[in-house]
C-alpha cells in the first residue's frame, strides 16, 4: 500500500495499472474501515446493552429478595397479631404470603441460575422460609392450646430461623452489590471508550475517504487532460484523413485527363505511324499505351477504395445471393472465357452496403479468375455457414461465408500481406498482373460491416477466403 500511495503520489506520470490498483487499495481499505465502524459500533452497542441488561437484573434480583423478605415479615407480623387478638381472621396474611413467598422464592432462583453461588443460597434460602412457616405455625397450635412451654421453645427456634434467613438474604444482597459494582464499572468503561473509539474509527474513515477521493480527482483531472488530447488528435487525424481522401480523390481525377490525352496519343502513333515507326519505336509505343492503360486502372481502383474508406451508403438489408448474381452476370465474359466453374450455395440476408458489398465479391471472384492455373479450368465454390467465433477468437457467433478456388494460390506467409494495399504477391512475368489493391478494399469492406476477412493459401493448390459477418446482422 506504502509503495502504491508513493508511486501515486511523487510520480508526475503513473501508469494506468499503477492508478487503478491504488485505487483499488485504496477504496478496498475505506470499506473495509466502514465495516470495521460497523462492526466495532455494534459492539460498543450490544456491549452498553448487555451492561444495562446485566445491571437492570442485579436490581431485579435485589427487588425479588426484598418481596421474600417483606412477604416473610408480613407472615410474622400477621401471627403476632393473632396471639394478641385471637382472631383467625387475621392469620389470612399468612396463608396467604406462604403461597406467594415460594413463587418469589422460584422466581429470584430463576433469575439467578447463571451464579453458581446465588443458586446455593436460594436453595437454602427455601429452606429456610419452609421452616420458618413451620416454626411459626406451630406456635400458634401451641399458644391456642395452652401449651406454653412448647410455645416459648418453638417461638425461639422460630427466631434463631429468621436470624438465618436474614443472614442469607444479606449473603444474597451482598453478591447482587458486588456484582453491581463490577457491572457498573463495567458500564462506564463501556460508555467512555465507545465515543473516543468510534471518534478514532470514523477519523481513519475519513482520512481514507479523504485519499480516495483526492485519488480518483486527480485521476478524473488527468483523464480529462487526456481526454482533451485525444480529442485534439482525433480531430487532426480527422482533418488529415479528409485531406488525404480529399487529396487522393482530387488527383485521381486530375490524374484521368492527362491519362486519356497519354493514351490518345498513343493510340494515334499506333494507327496512323504504324508503317513508319521502326521496330523499336514500335515496342516503346506499345509499353507506353499499357502502362498508361495499367495507370488508368490503378486511379480507378484508388477511387474505388477513396468511396469504400467513406462509406457514405446508407445501411440497408442485403440479399448477398442477388449481390453474388449480379456480380457473376458483371463477369460472364471471362467466366466464359475461363470455361470457370462456379458453385454457390444460398446465401443470407445481412444488414449492409450493396455497392461495397458487390464490390466485395467482385473483387474475390476476379481474384479467382485472373490468378487461375494456366491450362485449368477455374473451380470456384461459395460456402455459408453459421460458426463461432473461435476460429478469429471472438466469443460472438457470425456467418461465415467461403470463397475458395483451385487457382495457382500463394505461400502461407502471405496469409496476412495479401490484405496490404498495393502488396503484389505476383509480380514477376510468369504469373498475371495484379495491382495489389483488391483484396484490401475487401478487407476495408468487411472492417465497414463489423466483420472480419482471412485468407489461407497454398503455392499451386489454390487460396481460400473466409469471410466473418456478425451473425445478427444476417438473417
Amino acid at each position: 500500500m506504502k509503495r502504491y500511495f508513493f508511486i501515486f503520489l511523487c510520480s508526475k506520470a503513473p501508469t494506468l495499472k499503477n492508478r487503478l490498483l491504488f485505487i483499488y487499495i485504496a477504496f478496498g481499505l475505506s470499506f473495509a474501515v466502514i465495516i470495521t465502524i460497523s462492526l466495532s459500533l455494534l459492539q460498543k452497542f450490544t456491549s452498553i446493552i448487555k451492561s444495562n441488561s446485566s445491571v437492570e437484573h442485579t436490581y431485579e434480583v435485589k427487588n425479588q429478595l426484598l418481596k421474600v423478605q417483606s412477604d416473610l415479615i408480613e407472615a410474622e407480623n400477621s401471627q403476632q397479631v393473632f396471639l394478641l387478638t385471637e382472631d383467625t381472621l387475621l392469620l389470612k396474611p399468612l396463608s396467604k404470603t406462604q403461597i406467594t413467598i415460594f413463587e418469589k422464592i422460584d422466581s429470584l432462583r430463576l433469575l439467578t441460575k447463571d451464579n453458581q453461588e446465588q443458586q446455593v443460597l436460594v436453595k437454602k434460602l427455601k429452606e429456610t422460609v419452609s421452616l420458618r412457616y413451620q416454626m411459626l405455625y406451630a406456635t400458634i397450635d401451641y399458644a391456642s392450646n395452652g401449651q406454653l412451654n412448647l410455645f416459648l421453645k418453638y417461638r425461639e427456634r422460630g427466631n434463631k430461623i429468621m436470624q438465618q434467613f436474614m443472614k442469607l438474604s444479606q449473603q444474597m444482597d451482598n453478591v447482587e452489590s458486588n456484582l453491581l459494582q463490577k457491572r457498573r464499572k463495567q458500564k462506564s468503561i463501556v460508555e467512555v471508550a465507545a465515543p473516543k473509539n468510534l471518534a478514532l474509527i470514523l477519523l481513519v474513515s475519513c482520512l481514507f475517504q479523504a485519499i480516495s477521493f483526492l485519488v480518483i480527482i486527480k485521476d478524473f483531472k488527468r483523464r480529462r487532460i487526456h481526454q482533451r488530447i485525444l480529442e485534439q488528435k482525433i480531430n487532426q487525424l480527422n482533418v488529415t484523413n479528409a485531406e488525404l481522401e480529399q487529396i487522393a480523390f482530387v488527383a485521381s481525377h486530375d490524374l484521368q485527363e492527362p491519362l486519356r490525352k497519354i493514351r490518345t496519343f498513343t493510340d494515334k502513333l499506333i494507327i496512323q505511324y504504324k508503317g513508319v515507326l521502326q521496330e523499336e519505336g514500335q515496342i516503346i509505343v506499345d509499353k507506353i499505351s499499357s502502362s498508361s492503360q495499367r495507370m488508368q486502372e490503378l486511379l480507378n481502383d484508388l477511387l474505388n477504395y477513396t468511396h469504400v474508406t467513406k462509406n457514405e451508403e446508407e445501411v440497408t438489408l442485403v440479399d448477398l445471393q442477388k449481390c453474388f448474381d449480379e456480380v457473376r452476370q458483371e463477369l460472364d465474359g471471362v467466366i466464359q472465357q475461363k470455361k470457370a466453374t462456379i458453385k454457390v450455395e444460398e446465401l443470407p440476408v445481412v444488414s449492409g452496403h450493396f455497392k461495397q458489398l458487390f464490390v466485395l465479391f467482385y473483387n474475390l471472384l476476379d481474384n479467382s479468375l485472373k490468378f487461375s492455373k494456366p491450362g485449368v479450368s477455374p473451380v470456384i465454390n461459395v460456402i455459408a455457414s453459421k460458426v463461432s467465433g473461435e476460429e478469429i477468437n471472438s466469443s460472438s457467433f457470425f456467418t461465415k461465408i467461403t470463397v475458395s478456388d483451385n487457382g495457382m494460390g500463394f505461400e502461407k506467409e502471405f496469409n496476412k500481406k495479401v490484405f496490404v494495399i498495393f502488396k503484389r504477391l505476383h509480380a514477376n512475368n510468369s504469373f498475371p498482373a495484379g495491382k495489389g489493391i483488391g483484396l484490401a478494399i475487401c478487407k476495408k469492406v468487411m472492417l465497414n460491416h463489423n466483420g472480419f476477412i482471412t485468407a489461407k493459401g497454398e503455392a499451386g493448390i489454390g487460396a481460400t477466403f473466409n469471410l466473418y459477418f456478425p451473425a445478427d446482422s444476417s438473417r
